[in-house]
């Protein structure tokens, strides 16, 4: 199953989120910051990233913002994960003797303590307000 998908958001979005993230994250100035943008990152952009846009199978404009298409791809992938006899997390539990039970769990898998720090990381996680950006680690 392969799938492109090209995830476009407005330019102005764009610098918007690089200007805060560079001046308060990274101490920049906005003069520095927007002399890099201008000299470097929009031409790039230009010149690299935007041509892949028609190589995609799917273009979602407005980015994660966008809920009907990610949905949509969500649904697509299911179905296809479905088709090829893959369980999605909807199929991983069954009805035994009337109850309804998980099915085993792959040896690799490692479930982490409930500590505070891996609730706080799961409560960011689940806020659906959360930056995308919040989750970029360098």
């Amino acid at each position: 199953m392969d799938l492109k998908v090209f995830v476009d958001t407005d330019s102005d979005i764009r610098l918007a989120r690089r200007l805060k993230r560079d001046i308060t994250d990274r101490g920049r100035d906005l003069g520095s910051v927007l002399k890099q943008y201008n000299t470097f990152v929009k031409p790039s952009f230009d010149t690299y990233i935007a041509p892949t846009m028609s190589l995609a199978d799917i273009v979602i404009p407005q980015g994660v913002e966008n809920d009907v298409a990610l949905q949509l791809i969500i649904q697509h992938v299911k179905r296809e994960l479905d088709k090829r006899g893959y369980l999605t997390r909807s199929k991983t539990t069954c009805h035994y003797d009337n109850k309804l039970t998980e099915l085993p769990l792959p040896e690799s898998l490692v479930i982490l303590p409930s500590t505070s720090e891996v609730k706080v990381l799961i409560t960011i996680i689940r806020n659906k307000t959360t930056s995308r950006d919040d989750f970029i680690f360098y």
